[in-house]
């Protein structure tokens, strides 16, 4: 990162500031802009190109990654994935996914792969999926933050309890 900072001929320190700024208090702005930034996936022309926290992360992620780079994929197979994940209480192997998405098994493995940079990632090392952070499900389902990522939280509830075994438990 300093060599980035001193190729832009920025002040550490400048840089340090306007982080401070722009995260809103939140340290999960670090973790995911610093990684995007070295990766090239993130611009980084002035301060003025950072995002404006974590809401601005998100929807640069799913804009710029292959999850939101064709919205029509999006809608068919990453948004009723992130969705059940958004809205189950505990983790979730694939086959239960697929009790809840109308998506093969060889495309959820696909898309969770996909996904991970969002996935809790001790679980889906064990092959139990969860979202990272609160924070994320919190963007999905705001409508005016996610923009084009939103996810109707009742749409998402409707469709699990109508896919609810009648008997037993599915977890």
């Amino acid at each position: 990162m300093q060599a980035l900072l001193a190729d832009k001929k920025m002040q550490p320190q400048k840089f340090i500031d306007q982080i401070a700024i722009s995260s809103q208090g939140n340290f999960l702005y670090l973790v995911w802009l610093l990684p995007a930034i070295e990766e090239g996936v993130h611009r980084f022309d002035s301060l003025e190109a950072l995002p404006k926290g974590l809401d601005d992360i998100y929807r640069d992620f799913l804009s710029k990654r292959t999850v939101g780079k064709d919205i029509r994929l999006y809608r068919t197979h990453y948004r009723p994935i992130l969705g059940v994940l958004a809205a189950a209480p505990a983790s979730m192997r694939a086959e239960q996914l697929a009790q809840f998405v109308e998506i093969g098994k060889q495309d959820i493995a696909d898309c969770l792969m996909d996904l991970q940079q969002f996935l809790d990632p001790v679980l889906s090392g064990q092959k139990q999926y969860r979202l990272y952070h609160q924070s994320i499900t919190d963007f999905l389902f705001d409508e005016e933050k996610a923009e084009e990522f939103w996810i109707d939280p009742v749409d998402v509830h409707k469709r699990i309890v109508s896919k609810l075994p009648k008997q037993g438990s599915f977890l």
